[in-house]
Formats: C-alpha cells, structure tokens, sequence
C-alpha cells in the first residue's frame, strides 16, 4: 500500500506522502493565478470603455415611469443578459416625449432616474418610450 501511495504522491504535484495537499505545493501556488484569472473572466463584460446599449426585453423588472407635476421618475431593474454590469440610463425630450436608454456600465448606478418635464408640455400628455440598440421604440408603462 505505501508503494501505491509512493506512486500517487510522485504523479500528483502537491500531496504529501500522507496523501493530503501540500500548503507550499505547485497546484496552490496556482491558486492566485486561477483566482485572478476567473476574476478576470466575470468582470470582463464591463471592462470596456465603449458602453453599449440596452435592450428593453433584457432588464428585469422591466421599466415603469411615474409622472408627477414637473418630474417623471423611472424604475428599472437590471440587465439579465450582462449581470456583472449596471445600467446607467440617459434620455433626451423631443415635444411631449421622452426618449430613454440605458448603457452598460462597470460603474454602480441606482435604478432610479429622474426627468424633468419640460415647462410647455403638460405633464399628463407625455409619453415615455425605451430606444432600443436597434432604433426600435418601446413604449414604457406609465401611472400618473
């Protein structure tokens, strides 16, 4: 039996003749490497500096605005196709429509955001619509 454990010991770097793993051995000297570079694997999806777009289907709970006088507030969740990442939105106003889109991003963010109506548009008219990567429009559920 100790020839078999010999032999095993010999075959696999790091166990000791007693058949457990060696502190100082060749495999947990890889352990950081191996740790850094699956570290690096997750985080990858948010490392770039160009941030793309967000598709509505893609972020759970979807998005909900509320208009109140002179504000709308939009909810949304996260994005389930890109986990590691944070949504940060953005939004322009064209008459009586807002136009909102989100951008990943490795920076946290809150899922809240906050637009201002504009003075000449009465707040119960406006429309709030999701712009997709691909330029499609989707409307946003709105409670006043």
């Amino acid at each position: 039996m100790s020839r078999f454990i010999e032999t095993v010991t010999r075959a696999v770097p790091g166990l000791d003749s007693a058949g457990d793993w060696k502190l100082n051995g060749p495999a947990m000297k890889m352990s950081p490497m191996i740790v850094m570079l699956g570290l690096g694997t997750v985080l990858a999806g948010c490392s770039s500096t160009t941030r793309s777009l967000v598709n509505y289907t893609d972020v759970r709970p979807g998005p909900a605005a509320t208009i109140t006088d002179d504000h709308i507030q939009i909810v949304f969740g996260n994005d389930i196709a890109a986990p590691t990442c944070w949504i940060h939105p953005d939004s322009r106003t064209e008459g009586g429509t807002v136009y909102v889109y989100g951008q990943h991003s490795p920076d946290w963010a809150t899922h809240e955001y906050l637009v201002k109506v504009p003075s000449l548009v009465n707040s119960q008219n406006v429309k709030v619509v999701w712009v997709n990567p691909d330029g499609s429009h989707v409307p946003v559920p709105v409670t006043p």
